[in-house]
């Protein structure tokens, strides 16, 4: 799928699945990643570090996982074959953003659940009815800011009035969106909770025993486990394609790579910053795109035309033929004049012979002369 073109939300969920499973060999480097990270964070906690430095620093760990999960996803959506420790590097400064970010939205959040708290006790369900649809609204709008953090490296206020932009006129798709993200994960793990209530008590209730379960029962477990994460992920893409498609399609904004950073051509020759850049079309009124292409010939007629137009001819009554137009003149002198007579002279002679050769009367023999 090209994401650059306009698509539906269908084709996009369908296509979170695909580029899940592409990514999938990143995501489990991110998972060793993610395992790491929180064993050093125990490590500092045995060693009596101050309980305040490792909140802090796993609030920081956090962001930059999240970060990091997004643009791994975004950079095989786009096709970009950056390395996973480049992804690591450029996601440094977006983490600190997103903390910025939670932090605002916590403090939105106080605010509006004190304001809903107030406008419940007062106007009791009326209150809700009206409150319900501006928070989705609301929410509708600002839930692209944090891919626009994660991979447009944009500030917190920026990314939500960018994501304002991106998704206006889409509230609508938003919200079903976020509502199938949100449902059919859940789904699936009630498919496969429902699918184990009832296989194990008619095919494995000899065999099933939860205190003492056999290898293959937690090999199984653990598959399930993968594809209710397989899922989740997926979920995660989805909103990514989303962001990417309308930031392609409808937005204003220099669309970027996924990674900031000089891009290695496929000769092994290195881009500059930016140059791997997709290009995005500026707002010309009354231009329609109907098809990208690239003209490599030109007609006859556009040739002659072009031609006429940059060589002017000299015609031919103002052509003035000087000295050294005219064709030289060979100049013979006493010894090569010499040197001709004697070549022709030899020239005859073969000749002569030749000819003798051929006419046997000429040496005095009888010749015998056949009629018809």
């Amino acid at each position: 799928m090209e994401i650059r073109d306009p698509h539906s939300l269908l084709a996009l969920f369908i296509e979170s699945f695909r580029v899940t499973n592409r990514a999938f060999g990143r995501i489990i480097t991110f998972c060793i990643i993610s395992i790491v990270g929180v064993v050093l964070l125990q490590l500092l906690l045995f060693i009596s570090v101050p309980l305040l430095c490792v909140e802090i620093l796993n609030a920081v760990f956090s962001a930059f996982l999240a970060v990091l999960l997004i643009k791994i996803i975004a950079a095989q959506a786009e096709g970009d074959l950056a390395s996973i420790w480049d992804l690591m590097s450029a996601s440094l400064l977006p983490a600190v953003y997103m903390i910025i970010f939670s932090l605002l939205l916590g403090i939105v959040s106080l605010v509006g659940n004190l304001l809903t708290v107030v406008i419940l006790h007062a106007f009791s369900w009326i209150g809700a009815l009206i409150l319900v649809p501006i928070a989705l609204f609301i929410f509708a709008r600002i839930i692209l800011a944090v891919p626009a953090i994660a991979l447009r490296d944009m500030g917190p206020m920026h990314a939500i009035a960018y994501s304002w932009e991106l998704t206006r006129g889409h509230v609508f798709r938003m919200l079903v969106a976020f509502f199938l993200s949100v449902v059919f994960p859940w789904l699936c793990i009630a498919g496969i909770l429902y699918g184990l209530y009832t296989l194990i008590p008619l095919y494995f209730a000899n065999s099933f025993d939860i205190l003492h379960l056999s290898a293959a029962w937690w090999i199984t477990f653990a598959l399930l486990a993968v594809l209710v994460g397989f899922v989740f992920l997926s979920m995660q893409s989805f909103f990514i394609l989303i962001f990417l498609n309308l930031d392609f399609t409808e937005g204003s904004e220099t669309s970027s790579q996924v990674l900031q950073a000089p891009q290695i051509h496929d000769n092994g020759t290195a881009l500059s910053t930016g140059a791997a850049k997709a290009a995005k079309t500026t707002d010309t009124p009354n231009v329609q795109v109907l098809k990208a292409s690239i003209k490599t010939h030109t007609s006859d007629d556009s040739l002659d035309k072009h031609l006429d137009a940059v060589y002017q001819p000299v015609p031919q009554n103002e052509i003035i033929q000087t000295e050294e137009d005219r064709m030289p003149t060979i100049v013979f002198d006493d010894s090569m004049a010499a040197q001709i007579a004697k070549e022709r002279e030899l020239f005859e002679q073969e000749k002569a012979q030749a000819k003798a050769r051929h006419n046997p009367e000429d040496d005095g023999e009888p010749t015998i002369k056949m009629s018809k």
